[in-house]
C-alpha cells in the first residue's frame, strides 16, 4: 500500500492478515486509507492504526489453530447447555454442525459481533479474495501475486535473493515449457487462486505472467501431485459446491 502511493496510484484500502509486528514498518505513516484487519493481527498494530485515527474493519482469518484436546467433550456441554436454557433440542442438521465446529472458530463466534472468516490458500491474495467476493464485488481483479520467485532470484521486496541465501525451501519444475522457481507455500496459494478462477470464472481476473494463471487449465489429477495442505479441502470436483 505504501509503494502504490508513493507511486502516485489510487489506493483506497490496506489489508492484512499478518500475525507479526512486522507491518507495523511496512504501513508506518500510517495512511489515510480504510483498513480491513484479522482479528488476528498482532495488537501493536491495530493500537497504532487506532491511534492514527484510522478506520478499521475487522474480519476472522483461519490460522489452522490446533483443537485442546477437551474440545471435543466441551462442545458436547455447550450444545446440552444451550438446550437446557432454551427447553429445547437443537435440530438435528445444526446439532451436527455444532458438533464439527473447530475450536477456533468457536472463539471467533463467541468472542465477536457476527463477521466473516476467509480461510483459502496462504497468502493475503487468497484471502483478500474471499472477502471481496463476500462484499459482493461484480469484478475483482488480481494483478501480480505470480507466487514464483523473479527470473533474477529476487525473492523479498527488499532485493535478497531466495536461491542463493539457502535460507528458503524452493522448488523448480516446468509446466508447458515454461521453468518456474517458487516455494511449497506458494504453489498452495497458487493452485488455490487457480481454483478460484475456475469458481469465479469472468468474475475474478488473474492479470500477469503467473504460476496461477498457468494452473488454470490443468486437470485435478495433476493439480493432486502439487504441494497443498492436510488440512485444507482439495476436493476439486467439489470445489465449486464448497466455495
Amino acid at each position: 500500500m505504501p509503494w502504490l502511493l508513493e507511486k502516485g496510484y489510487r489506493c483506497t484500502h490496506g489489508f492484512c492478515i499478518d500475525q507479526t509486528e512486522g507491518m507495523m514498518k511496512e504501513w508506518e505513516g500510517y495512511p489515510d486509507v480504510e483498513y480491513l484487519v484479522a482479528s488476528t493481527a498482532h495488537p501493536h498494530l491495530t493500537n497504532k492504526i487506532a491511534g492514527a485515527k484510522r478506520n478499521i474493519t475487522f474480519f476472522h482469518n483461519y490460522t489452522g489453530m490446533e483443537d485442546p484436546p477437551e474440545w471435543k467433550d466441551d462442545r458436547k456441554g455447550l450444545l446440552k447447555g444451550w438446550e437446557e436454557r432454551n427447553g429445547r433440542k437443537q435440530t438435528r442438521k445444526k446439532a451436527k454442525k455444532f458438533l464439527e465446529t473447530r475450536y477456533e472458530d468457536f472463539l471467533y463466534h463467541y468472542l465477536f459481533p457476527p463477521s466473516v472468516r476467509v480461510g483459502d490458500g496462504l497468502n493475503s491474495v487468497n484471502r483478500a479474495i474471499c472477502l471481496a467476493s463476500f462484499f459482493g464485488y461484480k469484478k475483482i481483479y488480481v494483478v501480480g501475486a505470480d507466487c514464483a520467485v523473479a527470473d533474477d532470484g529476487a525473492f523479498h521486496a527488499d532485493g535478497a535473493n531466495a536461491t542463493s541465501s539457502g535460507k528458503t525451501i524452493i522448488m523448480e519444475g516446468d509446466i508447458d515449457g515454461r521453468h518456474w522457481v517458487t516455494k511449497p507455500d506458494m504453489i498452495v496459494s497458487a493452485v488455490m487462486l487457480a481454483m478460484m478462477k475456475r469458481k469465479f470464472k469472468d468474475r475474478l481476473i488473474l492479470v500477469g505472467d503467473t504460476l496461477p494463471n498457468a494452473l488454470v487449465d490443468k486437470d485435478p489429477e495433476f493439480l493432486k501431485k502439487l504441494p497443498r495442505l492436510s488440512s485444507q479441502d482439495y476436493n476439486f470436483d467439489a470445489y465449486e459446491e464448497r466455495i
